[in-house]
């Protein structure tokens, strides 16, 4: 866990395995020469639209535009769909497209919150944070909880972020990760060690500037 912080967590699986489901839309077992049938984006949409969902949710954090990215992530499917080759590597190759078109749009609203910030992102912050003796339901404690993890998030290099995000949130295993990212099981393993580290660096560094935020146990 996450400095044992999350404790209300959303199921990650949802009850949907949708390499599984979209396998058995599209099974395309035949015999001879016969070509597979083409994968259909309505099939592809229907079988991950909530995975892709929960990826974006994850990835992009509080501040993102859910249905904005899902459906950026959809149109583009359908510009590539027929370029994929690997039709049982859907899974893996539609969570790339997500990552890349979370990180897309992470970029935009880091740009604009910038100009519009004017160097004030720590009064915001301060302000987010509770004022001594302010008593919070545990539905807004989570919230502020994780409206913290995200800004540490933020501060921390892409590929950290991600590991953090999917080991400790999605809850993923090594395996799991591992197949996404495209490297060995062991090599996640270092990466996320590494991760930790420096999400407890860039966490201190946080408090630092701001010391009246909301404080994570370890």
């Amino acid at each position: 866990m996450l400095m044992g912080i999350i404790e209300a967590k959303e199921d990650r699986r949802l009850g949907l395995t949708p390499g599984r489901r979209f396998q058995e839309m599209s099974d395309t077992r035949s015999t001879g020469k016969a070509e597979p049938r083409p994968v259909e984006i309505g099939e592809l949409f229907a079988a991950y639209h909530q995975r892709v969902s929960v990826w974006v949710r994850r990835l992009g954090g509080p501040q993102i535009e859910v249905d904005d990215a899902v459906q950026e992530v959809f149109l583009l499917a359908h510009r590539r769909l027929r370029k994929l080759k690997d039709r049982g590597g859907l899974t893996v190759w539609l969570y790339r497209v997500t990552e890349n078109v979370v990180r897309h749009q992470r970029r935009r609203l880091r740009r604009r919150r910038e100009v519009l910030s004017g160097g004030a992102e720590a009064d915001r912050l301060a302000s987010d944070s509770p004022s001594a003796g302010e008593l919070l339901t545990d539905e807004e404690a989570r919230r502020k909880s994780l409206q913290l993890i995200y800004e540490v998030l933020d501060r921390m290099s892409e590929r950290s972020r991600t590991l953090i995000i999917l080991f400790e949130l999605e809850e993923l295993t090594g395996q799991e990760i591992a197949e996404l990212k495209g490297v060995k099981v062991a090599t996640v393993w270092v990466l996320l060690h590494r991760a930790r580290a420096e999400f407890r660096r860039q966490l201190a560094a946080l408090q630092r500037t701001s010391p009246q935020l909301l404080s994570l146990k370890r």
